[in-house]
């Protein structure tokens, strides 16, 4: 059974201000010609059955390269990446997905191995996050029977309410 009947999403998280970056590094051109986000969403969207982008409610998804369908737009992005991820979770309610990848928007080079091993684990029922020399890493790819408590996040760092 592939990731596709599964049933497994991504939901790449693209709103914040990148302040500590000093620019909006969505749209940096990389080696190739596309944009930072543009070449995220390329490298994940072969291992995912949909993939979503959580943008600021302002963003121009055409000028950013990316499908209309795709975006959620955070109305609370501007409060903090937990509330980015609540907006995210609630735009997928809808779904038939069995889970979710939360990734982020800058980060284009995860190894395709790791969103394979990553997948074969995936449930409803499970969170699951990969390691990497003792730290944890992304994506974490969030069952289904979790996404209304992340649909509660709030804050700068994603804590419940």
């Amino acid at each position: 059974m592939n990731q596709h009947d599964r049933g497994i999403v991504a939901l790449v998280l693209a709103a914040g201000r990148a302040k500590r970056f000093g620019v909006d590094k969505r749209g940096i051109e990389l080696e190739g010609g596309k944009t930072l986000l543009e070449a995220t969403v390329a490298s994940v969207s072969p291992f995912f059955e949909s993939v979503f982008v959580v943008v600021r409610s302002e963003d121009d998804g055409e000028a950013m390269h990316i499908g209309h369908e795709k975006l959620v737009r955070s109305l609370n992005a501007d409060r903090g990446m937990g509330f980015s991820i609540a907006d995210g979770f609630a735009a997928l309610k809808h779904s038939q997905a069995v889970a979710a990848a939360v990734l982020l928007g800058d980060m284009p080079c995860i190894e395709p191995d790791t969103f394979s091993v990553l997948m074969e684990h995936a449930a409803a029922d499970r969170i699951v996050r990969p390691e990497y020399h003792g730290r944890a890493g992304h994506p974490v790819i969030f069952g289904r029977d979790f996404w209304g408590e992340l649909c509660q996040l709030q804050g700068r760092r994603g804590h419940g309410r």
